[in-house]
């Protein structure tokens, strides 16, 4: 973000990208260790998790703005 006297707050060029590297990288690191070892301790197979990962829930944020309405009272609990 950057402000822009008189003008407001505007979303920097790249500020999407940087984002998505910093949020990938915690990923693999603090989530992915635990998500693997639930696999491991279910002995689900990656056939099993690929033939069920084919319906993907709706994902708790729009990809892009404005998608998926307007994100009111939408949590990603429903």
């Amino acid at each position: 973000m950057e402000k822009r006297r008189g003008l407001g707050m505007f979303v920097s060029s790249g500020a999407r990208q940087a984002l998505m590297k910093d949020e990938r990288q915690r990923f693999l690191e603090e989530e992915w260790p635990k998500v693997y070892a639930t696999i491991q301790r279910l002995g689900l197979s990656a056939a099993e998790l690929l033939r069920t990962g084919t319906t993907v829930p709706p994902a708790p944020y729009p990809s892009t703005p404005g998608s998926a309405g307007s994100g009111e009272g939408n949590d990603g609990n429903h």
